[in-house]
C-alpha cells in the first residue's frame, strides 16, 4: 500500500518493506573495477510516515605497491596489485597478484636484468 500526500514537501511514502541491498560495479578501465554497495532500509520521515532511504559504501582497490628485496649481489623489485572481488561465499574482499617486475645485479660481470633462462 503507499500513501501519497498532497503537500508539496512532503515525500511519497510506502508501507512496503525496503528493497534488498544491491551491488554495482564500476570500471575505472586499466582493468580496475569499483564496487557500490546500495543499502536500504525503512525510516520515519518528519511528517511522521514511512519512507525509504538508502547509502552507498564504495569499495576500491588499493594503488599498486613496489617492494624492493635486496641481497648481497642483486635488488629485486616486485610489484603488488591490488583488486575488488567476492569470495566463495559471495563476500566483497580485496586481493593481490605479486609480479616479479625486474632484478638488478651489482656485479659487474652480472647482466641487468635476468627473466630469461641462466
Amino acid at each position: 500500500a503507499t500513501r501519497d500526500y498532497n503537500l508539496p514537501e512532503a515525500p511519497h511514502t510506502s508501507f512496503g518493506p525496503a528493497p534488498p541491498a544491491e551491488t554495482k560495479t564500476v570500471d575505472l578501465g586499466n582493468e580496475v573495477t569499483e564496487y557500490l554497495v546500495i543499502s536500504y532500509w525503512t525510516t520515519t520521515n518528519e511528517f511522521g510516515g514511512l519512507i525509504t532511504t538508502s547509502s552507498t559504501r564504495t569499495y576500491s582497490p588499493p594503488p599498486v605497491t613496489v617492494t624492493a628485496t635486496t641481497a648481497a649481489d642483486y635488488v629485486e623489485s616486485d610489484w603488488i596489485s591490488f583488486f575488488i572481488t567476492t569470495n566463495e561465499k559471495g563476500e566483497i574482499i580485496t586481493d593481490s597478484t605479486l609480479f616479479n617486475a625486474t632484478r638488478d645485479y651489482n656485479l659487474p660481470e652480472a647482466p641487468h636484468t635476468s627473466f630469461g633462462p641462466a
